[in-house]
């Protein structure tokens, strides 16, 4: 077996989870960004999934979508900078750059009121959008998220405790090496990965977007103070859910969230860490459909 192989049936189960659930693969250019998405065009409430670093969303959510595409419209674009997701004119690679192409995408498909998830920097970007276009939003949900209370001392914790020179370094891994560091930051239990399959997935998930990882990172390290900043006095329902052992958003930041956020509650998964949806996708899944069925009743 040729070692590519190792990617090829990776990326081939999660594609055809993706299928079952009837999604689709869909490019638009809205204002100055082409998106990429993926779409069941269900007529039914919409639920938009956000994803973070580390790869592109299909590989972040495929573990949701049989549970979540039954009963919504879901809606999984590519951020700035993962898949094929890229600004037209310039390259812009703020926050809210990722924050307006989420509003031209809402736009350009001519959607409601949604529902957004958005787990890590995906929930810092589903928060500043739902700030800024609060009229939007039927509900949110938000996933160890570096969300108003996560600051510099965090950071140097996580570069500390990983011994990374930089966070930059950390979310765009130059090696195989520290993208074990990464896959170890994100999971209570790491599966044993030999490193020559490591270095498949990194050669095909990272070496693409390295250039665009580092400057997403660059321009999020250098506003942190001023996201800090931002009010979340949200009227809509909101729900915390997070890795009871996350390193990186430590389950502090969601304690404090809470006492911030009208009509928040939290969920903690134990035994998880950074992505939880991944590690314990049947519990993740349930919180989320009990909190989004509730809101039905």
């Amino acid at each position: 077996m040729a070692l590519f192989d190792f990617y090829k049936i990776a990326e081939g189960y999660i594609s055809k989870q993706i299928l079952k659930s009837c999604m689709s693969l869909k490019t638009l250019v809205a204002g100055d960004f082409k998106i990429e998405y993926w779409d069941n065009e269900k007529s039914k409430d919409v639920l938009l999934l956000l994803h973070g670093f580390g790869a592109s969303a299909k590989f972040q959510w495929y573990k949701q979508l049989p549970a979540f595409a039954a009963d919504y419209r879901v809606i999984m674009p590519n951020l700035i900078g993962f898949g094929n997701t890229n600004s037209i004119s310039t390259a812009r690679f703020d926050l809210q750059d990722q924050v307006e192409l989420i509003a031209q995408l809402i736009k350009k498909l001519q959607l409601n009121k949604v529902s957004i998830v958005g787990i890590s920097y995906g929930g810092l970007v589903a928060a500043e959008y739902a700030r800024q276009n609060r009229d939007t939003i039927k509900s949110l949900i938000l996933v160890d998220a570096p969300v108003k209370y996560f600051s510099q001392t965090h950071i140097l914790h996580i570069c500390s405790c990983y011994q990374v020179d930089s966070i930059i370094e950390f979310f765009a891994p130059k090696d195989h090496f520290m993208l074990r560091k990464q896959l170890k930051a994100a999971h209570y239990r790491l599966p044993p990965i030999p490193d020559f399959v490591l270095k498949i997935f990194h050669r095909e998930l990272c070496l693409p977007h390295l250039t665009e990882w580092a400057a997403l990172m660059k321009s999020l390290y250098s506003n942190i103070k001023y996201y800090g900043e931002k009010e979340y006095s949200f009227s809509f329902p909101t729900l915390l859910i997070w890795g009871e052992h996350d390193e990186l958003v430590p389950v502090n930041i969601a304690e404090q969230l809470i006492k911030h956020i009208p009509q928040s509650v939290l969920k903690v998964i134990s035994k998880t860490r950074h992505m939880p949806n991944l590690e314990k996708a049947g519990e993740f899944n349930k919180e989320v459909l009990l909190f989004l069925n509730g809101l039905k009743r």
